[in-house]
């Protein structure tokens, strides 16, 4: 990081502005182990979801338990990740942004192995099969 982006990173995470972080999810303040911890365990969160999502019996399978709850899923890893990913490109600490970067590389493979999973297109094409009509 270049010598202006880490004075212009100073000065807005110490801002008093931003004492306290816009959304309660965001944080500024992790070390490399909390990042790693926090990543591995949004990620971890996110698979037991998918496969808890897969393993639904076809017959039980509707909208809100598959087709959107596999868009929260994926929304939700996004918000438990954000911080972490977030200090990559902010962070005036070299060791914080390596374990940015590494975070966002793993839930970018994981992310990648969503679509690749056999059982997660199998559950999606089982509720389309069904034809149901959704209203606006």
């Amino acid at each position: 990081m270049n010598r202006i982006s880490s004075l212009l990173a100073a000065a807005f995470l110490s801002s008093p502005a931003f004492a306290e972080p816009p959304h309660p999810s965001l944080k500024f303040d992790l070390k490399p182990a909390e990042i790693e911890e926090t990543c591995a365990k949004g990620v971890a969160k996110a698979g037991e979801r998918l496969d808890a999502l897969a393993a639904l019996p076809e017959p039980t399978r509707g909208f809100a338990n598959t087709v959107l709850a596999f868009d929260f899923i994926g929304s939700d890893l996004e918000t438990d990740v954000t911080s972490p990913t977030f200090l990559k490109y902010v962070s005036t600490e070299k060791e914080v942004r390596e374990a940015g970067h590494a975070c966002e590389t793993k839930v970018e493979k994981f992310s990648v192995d969503i679509y690749a999973r056999e059982d997660l297109y199998k559950a999606l094409k089982a509720y389309e099969a069904k034809g149901e009509k959704l209203s606006a």
